[in-house]
């Protein structure tokens, strides 16, 4: 049997969408070329699926024997997504203080279930009169709000605009108080 990250590369297809860090990019070539060291290997073209004027030239390459070195994946699919989204939004266990250097660094891991848990964390974390809600955070619930907002408008089929909307649509339904431990306003 195959290890699954050895078998990622060979999954890759032409017209296949994936994920790098909230950005949904389209396979538009897979060929073989050669390396500096006269080999071939084989190789995929992405460019990113929702164009922005920031992007509209923006074409990336790997070689698939790197795949496994990043953090790439296939996008989750609707149901996948709602499944998720449906479990972290209602999951009414107290929140930890949010350590915005960790936040950080599990956002790395391009796993979208860690970033729904961290825009949760910190949606809260700006309704909560009580905390010092900083730039530093604002801006890191704005980066994951955008890692966010791609995959889901890929997955419920909508514009990214939209996407956003309905993200915050959800968030909005939840209130810090029901996070708070029982204990916290004595």
């Amino acid at each position: 049997m195959k290890d699954n990250k050895q078998s990622r590369g060979d999954s890759f297809r032409v017209g296949d969408k994936i994920v790098d860090l909230g950005k949904v990019f389209r396979i538009f070539k897979v060929e073989k070329r050669k390396t500096i060291e006269g080999k071939e290997e084989r190789a995929i073209y992405f460019r990113p699926y929702f164009k922005t004027t920031q992007s509209d030239d923006l074409i990336c390459s790997i070689p698939i024997k790197n795949i496994n070195l990043t953090q790439i994946r296939k996008p989750m699919s609707k149901k996948r997504l709602e499944k998720l989204l449906k479990k972290v939004f209602e999951d009414e266990s107290p929140e930890k203080p949010v350590n915005t250097n960790q936040i950080k660094e599990k956002l790395k891991s391009n796993k979208l279930e860690i970033a729904v848990r961290v825009l949760k964390k910190l949606w809260l974390d700006k309704q909560d009169e009580s905390t010092n809600f900083s730039a530093t955070k604002r801006d890191l619930l704005n980066l994951v709000m955008k890692r966010l907002e791609e995959e889901a408008a890929l997955a419920l089929d909508i514009p990214v605009s939209r996407a956003r909307e309905e993200i915050k649509k959800r968030l909005e339904k939840l209130s810090p108080s029901t996070f708070l431990p029982a204990a916290a306003g004595r």
